[in-house]
């Protein structure tokens, strides 16, 4: 076989695999609703806070976790709104789709509300509430932004207590993020976020990027 023939052959299996990695890329960040601006939201792209010993351990923990360097296989971040928690999450969550892995991130409060529609939804017309439990309770790796920010009535709080116990008691990678402390949390729930065999805890009074202020 002429030179410039294999050599034009490996140029076009070179090509289609860069395709095919970019395919899969697109359909990881899709399935896992990181796309738009939440694909910019990298370790990278933070601002410095080198005066916050706090955001700084924050920081530390989870460039750990998401280089699977940590023992525990869930990740709970903590502070007041606008401390950088949720850029954190998504930071991780970039860094694992970069790495192939299959990631899932929403907000408690936009989980509890498609579940609702999911269970109000005709009979065989899309996926069903269970469907959509099972799907968050068995990724692979689920970031759930705001949790506690969501309305706890007794079904969302059971729902939600569902998924997060399943990954708990399977030891799924998840991250979380919350403005409040474990202790507001529901008791059970409260329970399995102390546990500091399986959960990276951390955070404190990180002041806000945009006020200023602390829990």
């Amino acid at each position: 076989m002429p030179d410039g023939e294999f050599g034009s052959k490996a140029l076009r299996c070179g090509c289609r695999a860069q395709e095919d990695a970019e395919f899969r890329q697109m359909t990881l960040r899709t399935w896992a609703n990181v796309t738009g601006p939440l694909a910019a939201k990298t370790f990278a792209s933070l601002l410095p806070r080198p005066d916050v010993p706090e955001w700084a351990r924050m920081l530390d923990g989870a460039r750990e976790y998401a280089a699977g360097r940590c023992p525990e296989k869930w990740l709970a971040l903590m502070g007041a709104r606008g401390a950088g928690k949720t850029h954190l999450a998504l930071a991780v969550a970039n860094e694992r789709i970069a790495a192939g892995q299959v990631v899932r991130f929403d907000t408690a409060p936009n989980l509890l509300s498609e579940l609702r529609s999911r269970f109000d939804a005709p009979r065989g017309e899309g996926k069903s509430a269970d469907d959509l439990v099972r799907d968050y309770s068995q990724v692979s790796l689920l970031v759930l932004d705001d949790l506690g920010a969501e309305k706890q009535t007794d079904w969302a709080a059971e729902k939600l207590f569902m998924v997060l116990d399943y990954r708990y008691l399977h030891e799924l990678e998840t991250v979380i993020t919350s403005n409040g402390l474990p202790t507001h949390m529901p008791p059970r729930l409260a329970d399995r976020l102390m546990d500091k065999r399986m959960v990276l805890l951390c955070g404190g009074s990180i002041p806000s990027y945009r006020s200023g202020r602390t829990w």
